[in-house]
């Protein structure tokens, strides 16, 4: 029993899709714990129950960001399926967890905004969401950008990369403001949520490129598999 749940657990790993949940694993954790930890000084369980659901469910911020980790979870496993080691990536499981990770990132953007932070909400929320939707478009004709050819999918593959940027900056200055301002002590107390924000914003961005180089690599196969049996490209790929 405990091999076939290391087994199962393993499995659930693979890939950008595993990255991303072990993200999301660890920054609901994290939260959560947090959140109890502030409340342990009360007595009860009740309180204890109570500070856990205002953290999942206790506003409408709250509602949306646990709704948006929820997506981004369900996103993940799909991605996990779409890109199987050592087979075609599954076009349909793809598509699947972009839609998914936009209407995420969505959710999570509207909670952003509720809870004051316009720049995440545009940046981690709405960018991303974009990103995640022109994916999911599957547009394949090729732009100019800076006078330079650049296919659309890698733009919008790597515009959900850019949108981890701003979060990062923050968050690491945060905790370079939390060891110039305390004792050191205190600070690694204080720094226990950024650095697991931190943790999980890097690899989230692992992910995101772990993602984009093999769509891209993919693609390149496609076309060399193409332009090798002679076959003309169609509109989209001439545009």
């Amino acid at each position: 029993m405990a091999r076939e749940t290391g087994a199962w657990l393993r499995d659930r790993l693979k890939g950008a899709g595993g990255l991303y949940n072990v993200g999301n694993a660890i920054g609901f954790v994290t939260g959560l714990a947090a959140s109890l930890t502030a409340a342990r000084h009360e007595a009860g369980v009740s309180l204890l129950l109570a500070s856990a659901w205002n953290y999942i469910g206790g506003s409408p911020a709250a509602t949306a960001i646990t709704a948006s980790t929820v997506l981004f979870f369900w996103s993940g496993e799909e991605y996990r399926r779409a890109w199987q080691p050592g087979r075609l990536p599954d076009p349909a499981h793809n598509r699947r967890g972009d839609l998914l990770s936009g209407l995420g990132a969505v959710l999570l953007g509207l909670g952003l905004a509720m809870l004051g932070s316009p720049l995440l909400a545009a940046t981690s929320g709405f960018m991303h969401a974009a990103g995640k939707f022109g994916s999911a478009s599957g547009w394949k004709t090729t732009l100019r950008l800076f006078g330079r050819p650049v296919q659309a999918s890698d733009l919008f593959r790597r515009s959900v990369v850019l949108s981890r940027i701003p979060a990062i900056l923050l968050t690491l200055s945060v905790i370079v403001e939390t060891f110039e301002n305390l004792p050191a002590a205190a600070a690694l107390d204080r720094s226990i949520l950024p650095g697991a924000t931190m943790i999980c914003l890097c690899i989230w961005a692992a992910a995101d490129l772990m993602l984009a180089r093999a769509a891209r690599s993919v693609a390149a196969g496609v076309k060399d598999l193409s332009s090798r049996s002679g076959s003309s490209p169609g509109p989209a790929a001439r545009a």
